[in-house]
C-alpha cells in the first residue's frame, strides 16, 4: 500500500523513512496496513491533496497566526471575529431580507401599540415623540 503511494508521488522509500523517522521493520508493517494519519500527513507534506488546494499555495501557519502570500498575518481571534462582524453589519444595515421583514413587523407592532396606548394620530409625529418621552 505505501509502495504504491510512494510510486504515485515519486518519493524514494529512504526519504519516506527519513520523514517519519522509522525503521525498515516499521516500514514493512505500515506497508501492509498504513495508519490513516501517516497517509494523510504524507499527502499534506508531499502532494497537493483535497485538504490543501492550490488556492492556499503560499499561505503558512506560525503558532496562532495565519500568514498570507503577501506576508500579512492574521491572529486566530481575528479570523473567528470575521463571522460575528459580518453578522453585526448585516443586522445593523438590515441587508438580510429576514431582518428587514422582522424589523418591519416589529415596527408595525410598536406603531399599533403606540396608537392604542397613547390614542394619538400618526399625522402628528412631533406629538408622538413628545408623548412617548413623557410615558418613558
Amino acid at each position: 500500500m505505501l509502495d504504491n503511494l510512494l510510486i504515485q508521488f515519486s518519493v524514494p522509500r529512504a526519504e519516506f523513512m527519513r520523514m517519519f523517522d522509522i525503521s525498515e521493520r516499521t516500514y514493512q508493517r505500515w506497508n501492509k496496513k498504513p495508519p490513516t494519519w501517516v497517509v494523510n500527513l504524507f499527502r499534506m507534506a508531499i502532494a497537493k491533496n483535497p485538504l490543501t488546494p492550490e488556492i492556499w499555495d503560499g499561505w503558512m501557519f506560525d503558532n496562532d497566526l495565519i500568514i498570507d502570500p503577501d506576508g500579512n498575518s492574521y491572529h486566530i481571534d481575528e479570523i473567528r471575529a470575521i463571522f460575528w462582524n459580518r453578522q453585526l453589519i448585516s443586522t445593523l444595515t438590515g441587508t438580510r431580507p429576514s431582518n428587514i421583514a422582522s424589523l418591519k413587523t416589529h415596527l408595525d407592532r410598536r406603531i399599533k401599540a403606540t396608537q392604542s396606548t397613547l390614542n394619538i394620530s400618526l399625522c402628528n409625529e412631533a406629538q408622538v415623540i413628545k408623548e412617548w418621552k413623557i410615558q418613558v
